[in-house]
């Protein structure tokens, strides 16, 4: 009986930790680029199953009379941050 309770209890813990992790559904990530004049840096909002550090290159897409065109393509290093930390880039814009 008390294995029982143990595994019972174990059981529950487990399920717990599990829906705690699972309700987190985003990440962000900071990514910085020098290949432009002033040195931009963008925060990407990104599903969790996504790795920051897997963001490569970022388009700029501009809007014309048809449809979008791509703008220009840079190569960033994005590293991620947690959300309570947006605070901290005033000037930037989550994409």
């Amino acid at each position: 009986m008390k294995k029982r309770n143990i595994i019972l209890l174990a059981s529950l813990a487990l399920v717990a930790l599990m829906v705690a992790v699972s309700c987190q559904k985003s990440r962000y990530c900071l990514c910085i680029t020098d290949e432009t004049v002033n040195g931009d840096t963008v925060i990407v909002n990104m599903d969790r199953g996504n790795n920051c550090k897997r963001i490569m290159q970022l388009g700029i897409q501009k809007q014309d009379a048809g449809g979008y065109r791509v703008d220009s393509i840079h190569t960033y290093t994005c590293t991620k941050i947690k959300k309570d930390s947006l605070s901290l880039y005033p000037g930037l814009h989550v994409q």
